[in-house]
């Protein structure tokens, strides 16, 4: 299994992969990763990935263009993508166990307060 994690904090994740069951399943050929910073497909000059809500209210949230750049990078469109948000489905053993199965993952970390609509759509 190949598992692609798009993050704006990569620091964040290395320890989980290099420290934990997941690096025995690394280690052992199992499971194969890849984090990836989307902040480097952001066009701006201070690679911004965050703006204020499109309708007024607080927080930010992700802007779609870098994350698009990112997701067509890693060729997303034929692997399975999950968003990991409060207001998501809910992560029971029944879908981790589904998600077990497939061949190649991406997974989204948000770390603000939503994410642009059109991401999601």
């Amino acid at each position: 299994m190949n598992i692609d994690i798009l993050t704006l904090f990569p620091e964040m994740l290395t320890g989980f992969f290099t420290n934990s069951i997941m690096a025995r399943a690394v280690n052992s050929g199992i499971v194969s990763y890849n984090i990836v910073d989307w902040r480097q497909y952001a066009e701006d000059k201070h690679h911004k990935c965050d703006d204020s809500p499109f309708g007024g209210g607080a927080g930010m949230v992700i802007k779609p263009e870098p994350l698009f750049k990112a997701l067509d990078r890693l060729d997303a469109m034929n692997k399975r993508v999950v968003y990991a948000s409060p207001s998501g489905k809910r992560l029971t053993q029944d879908y981790a166990r589904d998600l077990s199965r497939e061949p190649e993952l991406v997974f989204i970390c948000g770390h603000y307060e939503g994410i642009d609509q059109r991401i999601i759509d």
